[in-house]
């Protein structure tokens, strides 16, 4: 619990994002000693770990260290299916860490590697109907399909979906933006 407190702390703190991350890996130390970045695989996170991990991969995005930040969060996502969270947090949290990894790697025009990450994140918020997320992943997917060179009748049905789907749940920022780009209407 102490460790969660503490992750709300540094999460709320005005500190520069350099020194949250270093008082977010101090406080993995308090239940991962001498945590290493490329030893995630090794580990049976908890929800609150996962929480912390996403976060220090945020922030390092944010200071440009984007390699660091997408090897924190492959190893997440290599390790998906042995973290020690509940059905309920595996659904209020999961998604979150592979979003923001198949977007990183999208800026980085990974874009198969970012397609992969992106279906199984679809294919989660299928399994735990969280579609919140849901056109937005398959709009970012569509596009990854399109900067694969994959043909029309391959993404488009993908981004009118999206678009369609946005426009259901009032994500009408997104909708606007799917049209832009692609002109679904």
């Amino acid at each position: 619990m102490s460790q969660f407190i503490g992750f709300l702390q540094v999460k709320l703190s005005d500190d520069e994002d350099a020194e949250k991350i270093d008082l977010l890996y101090h406080l993995l130390a308090i239940s991962i000693k001498d945590f290493k970045d490329s030893e995630i695989k090794d580990h049976y996170l908890t929800y609150c770990e996962v929480l912390i991990i996403n976060e220090i991969a945020t922030l390092l995005a944010g200071e440009g260290q984007v390699d660091r930040a997408i090897l924190l969060l492959n190893g997440i996502y290599e390790n998906r299916d042995n973290l020690r969270i509940t059905p309920v947090e595996r659904y209020r949290l999961f998604p979150r860490p592979m979003i923001t990894l198949y977007r990183l790697l999208m800026k980085k025009a990974e874009y198969e590697r970012a397609a992969e990450i992106g279906e199984y994140v679809l294919d989660h918020c299928r399994q735990y109907t969280n579609f919140t997320c849901a056109p937005r992943v398959t709009y970012d997917l569509a596009v990854c399909y399109h900067k694969m060179g994959k043909e029309p009748q391959v993404y488009r049905p993908m981004i009118k979906l999206a678009y369609y789907t946005a426009r259901a749940i009032e994500q009408h920022e997104l909708a606007e933006k799917i049209n832009k780009e692609y002109q679904v209407r």
